[in-house]
């Protein structure tokens, strides 16, 4: 992190928004469609057909300036190839190219593209992802492609081709650094023909575990320039619901690493062994989640020298708060094991809405890396569909099977939602600024490509929008701080094209790119280099409406194959030491959902006129240095053996692990052995065997059940109470808690598969109670307790309410207020307040008062005079998301 690097402002020094807008006015005016599946899932067609709309950049052409390729979902509607002009526009050139009708009936729909050099000729080459056959397109370099498909992949059976499958994500990458590059396949249905379905059970088996999709692919690139399925034999086709799939060094031994992140289970994270496989560390450096993972990419956030990793989820403030996760990168522990610890919450990025793509970039060019993150499931009409889908998946269906899901309709779900974008402040805080850039659209986003179309040194955006048009943001903060418009100059030049056009026989060479003078000494370096410790950045932090930080820095590395270093680079470490930070790039085949962003790497300088020492690590571990370069330029670096370096690399101390700063103590359980605990249990179930009477005593069970994981245990004995006496109906009420008491265990989904499962059963054991002692004071509280902590969504909020005002009436009708009659006022407005009905959750608690004026938690709440800060507050007190509160021991305690 920069120590004087300042903070852009939200808005150009005009007071413009940073960015505009220009998707029409360049050119680009299709718009994206989703596919057309087999009739059979019109129940769900626009759930299962969700995904895709993606978008790749590259410089297809060599003529210095960026194109790119955008996908199309629908079979029969083409897909777009947009050749930049180098004036600000684009012109679709597809059909010229033979890129443009590859959505057909026998090849299937496309969902994913990536760029790479498979060949090692100097041009791009194009790998098409489809739920259907993939294909690999060559790059003929006279702006023409051929598919060379049959020719380098086979068939399980031995046929020319690759195998139908349902795949949503691809990586070019070298994973074995041969020098030639492999693709990684991410997988998501299962291999049907989902527009010829011998069967409906397509659908994911579980919303937390779900491992019955598509395998993944590792296609190693052989020396003959075919390709070799191999992910079986390394351990990487683990049948995960894959969504992204990303590489980057982030334990810093020089080999790419894996991130897989799944929909509907764990992601997976597996470490590259050296020799030619991996090791799943999945459980000892990020643990298994049970979110929704969208989207995987890598970036320094903290300037430490190791590489973090962001994750999209799900967060909607209604239903289900999974969360982003920013996972901080330890470094190795003790033990010599990289740990990874989750921080979106704490830096404020966890909030994304229903997460697609998301980016690491420095838009304002002052060195810390900002987060732009694009969201929206289903944007349609009027309505919304999990109150359906929520209610029907706590009965217990079986949910792979698509014909037993409730009708979508036209209704939305989680649409309509504002993409996020976060602007680092250093401190380890980011700042929600999407509205004041510009970039607060409601389409469905997707993909995302960061890149500098127009070549004026600041990252431009294209967001590719699913059923949708997409959009094109022009950065607009280095032009309006520097007056500069289009700059050619940063193309390249004829001499330029010429030596990108070499073939891997002609030797490599370090120069700068379009001619102009080197700024830069590249040297051998057998002295060592001193570079001394990096000032943390402290609390200076960044202040609104500072002057724009302009400098930057662009690198295009080049490789020569004969040294056995792909020409993409991809794998090449690149740091960038100034006068007080330490920043890392790396270079990448391809991350971030269905987005490839700009092959070159870009770096923000703050106020930083040159950079003091650049390190290129190379694929082979070969290091080259330029020293004192000068910012605000493209530099082209070419890799070259005869000049690497004999010292050390400039590798970054293991990082401080993060602390999670703690609010409270932790609640501190002694556990007992297992001989122990279950002594004092059996004890326990005989006294409640003998007498119910003592709420005390049930509570305390309960209790002591929880706090040492024995939650089935407990429902368990309460079953059996209830079975052998149905009308027992202090056991009932004691099962309907324990049923409650096990929402905690449960993760991610659960808030509506098992959470809501839970609640469910504890709801139907209180409508049994209360149908034989209908005014319960207690059964009504504890059942209108139940309600109310169900998402708003599920519109349980209504019967919290009746419940708790009938408790209001009947205790109102005691000579004397019992202290226990405190939380039924409490309750009813919480009721009122999640159904927006405010006024009568403020009357609630006024009534309260009259019998308790000094309650804390009355004035507490009626001192929250806004109604959207009150709605935030109650929602933090009362969903599934947190312990309800089932101690009965209250009864005995107050009931004098």
């Amino acid at each position: 992190m920069s120590l004087n690097s300042v903070a852009a402002p939200a808005s150009g020094p005009s007071g413009a928004a940073a960015f505009t807008d220009v998707t029409v006015k360049a050119g680009i005016t299709h718009r994206h469609y989703k596919p057309t599946l087999d009739h059979q899932l019109d129940n769900i067609m626009s759930w299962v057909c969700s995904v895709g709309a993606a978008a790749a950049a590259a410089d297809f052409n060599h003529d210095g300036w960026l194109d790119l390729y955008v996908t199309n979902s629908r079979q029969g509607e083409p897909n777009f190839l947009y050749k930049n002009n180098g004036d600000g526009t684009f012109t679709d050139v597809a059909k010229q190219a033979g890129l443009a009708d590859v959505n057909t009936d026998a090849q299937g729909a496309s969902m994913d593209c990536v760029w790479g050099d498979y060949d090692n000729d100097g041009w791009p080459d194009l790998y098409l992802v489809r739920w259907g056959t993939d294909s690999l397109y060559r790059n003929n370099g006279d702006g023409t492609f051929t598919e060379v498909t049959a020719k380098l992949f086979k068939k399980r059976d031995g046929l020319p081709g690759t195998d139908w499958a349902n795949g949503c994500a691809a990586i070019f990458w070298d994973y074995n650094l041969d020098g030639r590059l492999d693709l990684y396949v991410g997988n998501y249905f299962d291999e049907h023909d989902l527009w010829h379905l011998k069967t409906t059970r397509i659908m994911h088996d579980d919303f937390e575990k779900a491992r019955n999709a598509g395998r993944n692919f590792l296609y190693r690139q052989n020396a003959d320039g075919t390709f070799t399925q191999v992910a079986h034999e390394l351990g990487l086709d683990d049948p995960g619901w894959t969504l992204s799939v990303g590489s980057a060094d982030v334990n810093n031994d020089g080999w790419p690493d894996l991130y897989i992140a799944d929909d509907f289970g764990p992601d997976q994270l597996f470490l590259n062994n050296k020799q030619g496989g991996f090791t799943d560390v999945t459980q000892s450096a990020i643990g298994f989640d049970t979110k929704k993972g969208m989207n995987v990419d890598f970036g320094d956030i903290d300037g430490d020298g190791w590489l973090d990793i962001y994750v999209a989820n799900i967060t909607t403030a209604e239903y289900l708060q999974e969360g982003n996760m920013l996972w901080h990168n330890n470094g190795p522990g003790p033990d010599g094991n990289i740990t990874f610890t989750d921080i979106a919450l704490e830096t404020g990025t966890y909030d994304g809405g229903w997460g697609w793509g998301a980016k690491f970039f420095d838009y304002d060019h002052d060195s810390d890396l900002d987060i732009l993150a694009v969201n929206g499931f289903i944007s349609a009409g009027k309505g919304n569909y999990w109150y359906d889908l929520a209610s029907w998946t706590v009965k217990g269906q079986d949910v792979a099977d698509a014909r037993n899901w409730p009708t979508i309709g036209d209704r939305s779900f989680s649409g309509h939602e504002k993409d996020r974008f976060w602007q680092n402040d250093g401190n380890y805080a980011f700042r929600e600024c999407a509205g004041n850039l510009g970039l607060a659209s409601e389409r469905d986003g997707r993909g995302i490509v960061c890149f500098d179309y127009d070549n004026d040194g600041d990252l431009d955006l294209f967001v590719a929008n699913q059923d949708q048009p997409p959009n094109l943001y022009r950065n607009n903060l280095l032009q309006a701080a520097t007056g500069r418009t289009l700059t050619p100059a940063l193309s390249l030049s004829a001499r330029e094209r010429e030596n990108v056009r070499q073939r891997p026989e002609n030797p490599a060479r370090s120069d700068n790119s379009a001619g102009r003078e080197n700024p830069a000494r590249l040297e051998k370096a057998d002295r060592p280099r001193a570079v001394p410790p990096l000032p943390r950045r402290g609390g200076e932090g960044r202040g609104e409406g500072a002057t724009a930080s302009t400098h930057w820095l662009m690198l295009n590395l080049v490789a020569n194959p004969v040294t056995k270093i792909n020409r993409d680079c991809l794998g090449t470490r690149v740091t960038a030491i100034t006068s007080g930070a330490r920043l890392i790039r790396e270079h990448n085949g391809g991350k971030c959902y269905c987005g490839q962003s700009d092959p070159r790497v870009h770096f923000g300088l703050g106020k930083e006129d040159r950079v003091r020492l650049l390190e290129v690590r190379w694929p082979d571990g070969g290091l080259q240095y330029l020293e004192s370069v000068r910012a605000d330029q493209l530099l082209t670096i070419r890799q070259d053996p005869a000049q690497y370096a004999s010292q050390l690399a400039l590798t970054a101390p293991p990082p401080k692990p993060w602390q999670r700063p703690k609010e409270t103590p932790e609640k501190v359980v002694h556990k007992l052995s297992p001989e122990e605990l279950d002594k004092m249990l059996s004890e326990m179930e005989k006294r409640l065997r003998e007498s119910l009477d003592s709420y005390q005593l049930a509570s305390s069970y309960r209790a002591r059940c929880a706090d040492h994981d024995q939650h089935d245990r407990a429902i368990k004995f309460f079953e059996s109470m209830v079975a052998k006496d149905p009308n027992n109906q202090r056991a009932r009420m004691e099962l309907a808690c324990a049923f409650v008491d096990k929402i905690p265990t449960c993760g991610g989904m659960a808030a509506i598969v098992s959470k809501g499962t839970l609640a469910r059963k504890s709801l139907d054991q209180m409508d049994a109670y209360l149908a034989k002692e209908t005014d319960s004071w207690l059964g009504l509280y504890t059942r209108g307790m139940n309600h109310l902590h169900w998402p708003r969504a599920l519109l349980h909020s209504d019967d919290a309410a009746a419940d708790l005002e009938r408790c209001a009436e009947l205790q109102e009708k005691d000579a004397k207020p019992k202290p226990y009659h405190l939380r039924t006022y409490v309750a009813l407005g919480d009721a009122y307040t999640k159904a927006k009905e405010y006024a009568d959750a403020r009357a609630a608690w006024r009534r309260g008062q009259k019998y308790f004026p000094n309650a804390k938690e009355l004035k507490d709440r009626l001192a929250i005079k806004e109604d959207s800060a009150l709605f935030k507050y109650v929602e933090s007190q009362r969903s599934l998301e947190k312990p309800i509160d089932t101690d009965l021991s209250f009864m005995d305690r107050d009931s004098l």
